[in-house]
């Protein structure tokens, strides 16, 4: 009797890929894109960083006049088209809105990216979600969130753990910047053992998402408004956490509105910008206390631009995630607020 063989499929693929043609395609395709990105980006980058290199080196030899007005120009359209590019909105900023409405509307408002809220994306579906971001050409600066450690709304340990893990496998699937991380309340624990549970399943998830190239970022968040979100209220103390770690997929989300509060922000701000993973754009009109209540970003008390420049000058080439919620922005429609963002990041760094 012979031996039956298993007839490949168009694609080449026998056995159990075989009856998978749409799905293998699917993969190439993203795999295609996620490269022509990534080299289009890089040769942006190579070639702004080439043309300026050699003007400087040919007016320091004294060969070249100073920078021509047309270069002066181009270098400046080229470097907006970059920075346009690193411009997100947390769709928690527009709450009533659905994914498709969010994804669509970011958009048409010039926002290339978006930080992915996982209750909408679950309502609208994973898969469909994925398929709307890619023919958007949209990218995904973050999504959120994972953690709850410590028995953050009754549930366990190990429930918090298990969906982490689940967060993971989806930051991967949509190619997620980063999986934003929330530790958890104290929940009536004392410190060193919110701590221990908080360190424990960080080790577990790190190990995880590294194998699947996903890099974490851990929130701390301001005292006045971080009670029922995270025990961690401070970068030193989200730092020993990391360290404790030693995961090189593992860093912070830099909230301006959380952590840009202390007046001495922008000295201490070089020193942990390579620790940085995510930067939300946030403003406030006054120290957090309660229920969080953001204003329209440069309306407020934060130092918006000196803070991107710092960190900018320090080597962060990441998203800047606009997050938008409160009582403060309640009386806006939220066009109005994607545009009035979008046109405030620009005025102040371009």
């Amino acid at each position: 009797m012979g031996v039956h063989r298993k007839k490949p499929n168009s694609f080449g693929f026998s056995g159990p890929m075989a009856h998978q043609p749409r799905g293998a395609a699917r993969f190439l395709c993203r795999l295609l894109k996620g490269a022509c990105l990534s080299l289009r980006k890089a040769a942006s980058w190579a070639y702004c960083f080439a043309h300026a290199t050699l003007g400087v080196r040919k007016r320091r030899l004294g060969v070249a006049q100073p920078v021509c007005r047309m270069e002066q120009q181009w270098w400046k359209t080229c470097m907006d088209k970059l920075w346009r590019e690193r411009l997100s909105v947390l769709e928690l900023s527009t709450m009533r809105w659905s994914f498709e409405d969010d994804v669509i509307r970011y958009r048409d408002h010039g926002y290339r990216a978006i930080g992915v809220w996982r209750d909408k994306l679950s309502d609208f579906g994973e898969s469909k979600g994925r398929q709307l971001l890619d023919e958007l050409g949209m990218s995904v600066s973050s999504l959120h969130w994972a953690g709850g450690f410590t028995g953050f709304e009754g549930r366990s340990h190990t429930e918090s753990l298990c969906d982490a893990l689940d967060a993971v496998h989806v930051a991967s699937d949509l190619q997620a910047d980063c999986l934003v991380i929330l530790a958890g309340s104290r929940a009536g624990h004392t410190r060193s053992h919110v701590r221990r549970l908080l360190v424990s399943a960080l080790k577990e998830i790190a190990q995880q998402a590294a194998a699947l190239g996903v890099q974490l970022a851990l929130e701390p968040m301001h005292s006045g408004c971080a009670q029922n979100f995270s025990f961690l209220t401070n970068i030193p103390e989200t730092l020993e956490v990391l360290s404790s770690i030693d995961q090189s997929n593992l860093g912070i989300v830099f909230d301006c509105y959380h952590m840009a509060q202390d007046p001495r922000v922008l000295d201490w701000l070089p020193e942990i910008t390579p620790q940085i993973r995510l930067v939300q754009c946030g403003d406030s009109k006054s120290i957090p206390n309660g229920l969080q209540n953001r204003c329209l970003l440069g309306h407020g008390r934060v130092p918006i631009a000196p803070i991107i420049q710092t960190i900018e000058n320090s080597g962060y080439r990441g998203y800047y995630e606009v997050e938008l919620l409160g009582e403060d922005v309640e009386e806006y429609d939220y066009d109005h607020l994607l545009e009035t963002s979008h046109q405030t990041l620009l005025r102040l760094t371009c």
